[in-house]
């Protein structure tokens, strides 16, 4: 029996990186998953990628930052397994800017995706969670704590995210 067998993953970033190699793992694992990701073109890669490993795979675009997305992302997933066991918080956008120079919206848009729209799928998905005596996984990055430069917006919004999971 592999690990993830008979568990429905619930996975945001998926489409490249450490989201899509934490798919690919999870698919090979035995997981089902609900992938979600802006990117829809990266997101059918992944998606057929784990269907290849035997992966029952369901996916919808959904930008973490918008309320009404993650809802009904969750609520898709729900409809489709009926449940959720992990939820994989995974998507991020980091700018590159000097800090005088950084525009607000682009640093509100940073901390969107990555600090509230990694509070909105924790929160839409808690209950589902209680239900199966789930479990979360939040990524944040060595920088929320030694910082890097050109990236305030990025380090701040980890920082959150490590606060957020304590």
């Amino acid at each position: 029996m592999k690990r993830f067998e008979g568990k429905v993953v619930f996975l945001t970033g998926a489409s490249n990186g450490i989201g899509e190699a934490t798919a690919r793992r999870m698919a090979s694992e035995g997981a089902s998953l609900f992938i979600v990701d802006v990117d829809e073109d990266g997101l059918e890669n992944t998606v057929e990628t784990c269907r290849g490993l035997g992966s029952e795979v369901s996916f919808r675009k959904c930008d973490v930052s918008n309320e009404d997305e993650v809802s009904s992302s969750v609520n898709g997933a729900i409809d489709r397994f009926g449940a959720i066991d992990v939820v994989a918080n995974i998507a991020g956008i980091q700018m590159w800017y000097h800090t005088d120079d950084h525009p607000t919206t682009d640093f509100e848009r940073t901390l969107a995706v990555n600090l509230t729209g990694t509070f909105l799928v924790c929160r839409e998905a808690i209950p589902y969670l209680l239900e199966t005596q789930g479990s979360i996984v939040n990524t944040s990055s060595t920088t929320a704590l030694a910082g890097i430069p050109y990236s305030a917006a990025y380090a701040a919004s980890k920082a959150g995210v490590l606060a957020l999971t304590r």
